[in-house]
């Protein structure tokens, strides 16, 4: 429902900002979002819980 919603706003934007979206930016992050988030998923999915959430607290929280 939120990214539904998220759609629906940024439509408007991109259509009144089209000349100014750099194409390039835009394909690099599409790729990576679809190599990404399959590979979240899967860590989320097959890796301990604990392991995830201490390596996302070594992001958040470095020594």
């Amino acid at each position: 429902m939120i990214g539904a919603l998220g759609l629906i706003v940024a439509i408007p934007v991109v259509i009144r900002h089209r000349q100014q979206i750099d194409i390039a930016v835009v394909r690099r992050l599409v790729i990576g979002s679809l190599l990404g988030v399959p590979v979240g998923i899967a860590l989320m999915t097959y890796v301990p819980t604990t392991i995830v959430l201490r390596t996302l607290a070594g992001f958040f929280n470095p020594l």
